[in-house]
Protein backbone atom coordinates (compact mmCIF):
# COMPACT_ATOMS: atom_id res chain seq x y z
CA UNK A 1 0.00 0.00 0.00
CA UNK A 2 3.06 2.46 1.09
CA UNK A 3 4.60 1.68 -2.50
CA UNK A 4 1.70 3.26 -4.18
CA UNK A 5 0.78 6.22 -2.00
CA UNK A 6 4.09 7.49 -2.62
CA UNK A 7 3.89 7.94 -6.56
CA UNK A 8 0.64 9.21 -5.85
CA UNK A 9 1.50 11.86 -3.99
CA UNK A 10 4.41 12.88 -6.19
CA UNK A 11 1.48 13.13 -9.12
CA UNK A 12 -0.54 15.03 -7.21
CA UNK A 13 2.53 17.50 -5.88
CA UNK A 14 3.74 18.26 -9.37
CA UNK A 15 -0.12 18.73 -10.46
CA UNK A 16 -0.81 21.20 -8.44
CA UNK A 17 2.49 23.13 -8.70
CA UNK A 18 1.24 23.41 -12.38
CA UNK A 19 -1.83 25.13 -11.53
CA UNK A 20 0.09 28.53 -10.17
CA UNK A 21 -2.07 31.53 -10.42
CA UNK A 22 -1.35 33.22 -13.66
CA UNK A 23 1.31 36.20 -12.08
CA UNK A 24 0.43 39.35 -13.13
CA UNK A 25 3.78 41.04 -13.17
CA UNK A 26 5.15 38.75 -15.43
CA UNK A 27 2.27 38.87 -17.70
CA UNK A 28 3.17 43.24 -17.57
CA UNK A 29 6.65 42.84 -18.28
CA UNK A 30 5.90 40.19 -21.64
CA UNK A 31 3.84 42.80 -22.05
CA UNK A 32 6.19 45.64 -21.94
CA UNK A 33 8.82 43.11 -23.93
CA UNK A 34 7.31 44.14 -27.03
CA UNK A 35 6.82 47.49 -26.67
CA UNK A 36 10.89 47.43 -25.86
CA UNK A 37 11.11 45.39 -28.95
CA UNK A 38 9.67 48.23 -31.08
CA UNK A 39 11.49 51.07 -28.87
CA UNK A 40 8.08 52.62 -27.83
CA UNK A 41 9.17 51.88 -24.49
CA UNK A 42 12.76 51.69 -22.24
CA UNK A 43 13.74 48.49 -20.59
CA UNK A 44 15.11 49.80 -17.36
CA UNK A 45 12.26 52.33 -17.13
CA UNK A 46 9.59 49.61 -17.44
CA UNK A 47 11.20 47.44 -15.25
CA UNK A 48 11.73 49.82 -12.44
CA UNK A 49 7.96 50.54 -12.78
CA UNK A 50 7.04 47.20 -12.67
CA UNK A 51 9.41 46.03 -9.86
CA UNK A 52 8.15 49.30 -7.70
CA UNK A 53 4.53 48.98 -8.11
CA UNK A 54 4.94 45.13 -7.39
CA UNK A 55 6.24 46.43 -4.17
CA UNK A 56 3.47 49.03 -3.73
CA UNK A 57 0.67 46.59 -3.89
CA UNK A 58 2.95 43.95 -1.19
CA UNK A 59 3.28 47.22 1.26
CA UNK A 60 -0.54 47.60 0.61
CA UNK A 61 -1.80 43.90 1.29
CA UNK A 62 0.81 43.73 4.10
CA UNK A 63 -0.86 47.11 5.80
CA UNK A 64 -4.79 45.58 5.18
CA UNK A 65 -3.52 42.34 7.31
CA UNK A 66 -2.32 44.79 10.12
CA UNK A 67 -5.53 46.39 10.06
CA UNK A 68 -7.28 43.13 10.25
CA UNK A 69 -5.02 40.62 12.12
CA UNK A 70 -3.31 43.99 14.48
CA UNK A 71 -3.38 43.07 18.22
CA UNK A 72 -3.40 46.76 19.46
CA UNK A 73 -5.06 49.78 18.45
CA UNK A 74 -1.61 51.12 17.21
CA UNK A 75 -0.57 48.20 15.02
CA UNK A 76 -4.18 48.69 13.52
CA UNK A 77 -3.76 52.88 12.94
CA UNK A 78 -0.40 52.50 11.47
CA UNK A 79 -1.90 49.09 9.02
CA UNK A 80 -4.57 52.34 7.90
CA UNK A 81 -1.63 54.50 7.55
CA UNK A 82 0.11 51.99 4.95
CA UNK A 83 -2.89 51.47 2.95
CA UNK A 84 -3.45 55.17 2.74
CA UNK A 85 0.25 55.66 1.57
CA UNK A 86 0.49 52.93 -0.51
CA UNK A 87 -2.06 53.62 -2.44
CA UNK A 88 -1.05 57.61 -3.08
CA UNK A 89 2.45 56.42 -4.51
CA UNK A 90 0.85 53.73 -6.97
CA UNK A 91 -1.24 55.86 -8.42
CA UNK A 92 1.55 58.55 -9.19
CA UNK A 93 3.43 55.02 -10.62
CA UNK A 94 0.38 54.87 -12.47
CA UNK A 95 0.08 58.29 -13.82
CA UNK A 96 4.26 58.39 -14.71
CA UNK A 97 3.45 54.63 -16.91
CA UNK A 98 1.11 56.10 -18.65
CA UNK A 99 2.71 58.53 -20.00
CA UNK A 100 5.47 56.42 -20.95
CA UNK A 101 2.69 53.42 -22.26
CA UNK A 102 3.93 51.08 -19.90
CA UNK A 103 1.89 48.42 -18.53
CA UNK A 104 1.77 47.51 -15.07
CA UNK A 105 0.74 44.56 -13.24
CA UNK A 106 -2.72 44.25 -11.93
CA UNK A 107 -2.09 42.25 -8.26
CA UNK A 108 1.29 41.10 -6.70
CA UNK A 109 3.37 38.62 -7.66
CA UNK A 110 3.34 35.00 -7.53
CA UNK A 111 6.85 35.46 -5.14
CA UNK A 112 5.64 37.91 -2.89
Amino acid sequence: MKKLIIPALAVLLIACSNLKRNDSVKNAEQKNEAKIDDESVKQDIADFLVKIADARMMDSKEGQLAVTNGTTEEIRAYGKLMVTDQAKLLNEIKIIAAKRNIVLPTDISNDK
